[in-house]
């Protein structure tokens, strides 16, 4: 079979995980700090609408590979 394009996510020990990695783009679009993000907290409390979801999943697609553009509305 073809190699895929999709990246896989890097470990903690290799950087970043997609936890992390969405911490970071969140973070930085709303000028927080990663880290005062609380994550049982809704993307609607921190104020990200559908155009911040879709700038976040381009984000996440050139980091992870293509995702479903529906994929952050979903959660």
């Amino acid at each position: 079979p073809a190699a895929s394009s999709v990246r896989p996510a890097r470990t903690p020990s290799g950087g970043s995980t997609v936890k992390a990695t969405l911490k970071e783009l969140i973070g930085s679009s709303l000028k927080l700090s990663p880290e005062s993000l609380e994550e049982d907290k809704t993307f609607t409390e921190y104020g990200v609408d559908s155009l911040l979801v879709m700038e976040l999943t381009k984000k996440l697609s050139e980091r992870y590979g293509t995702l479903d553009t529906t994929v952050l509305f979903e959660y």
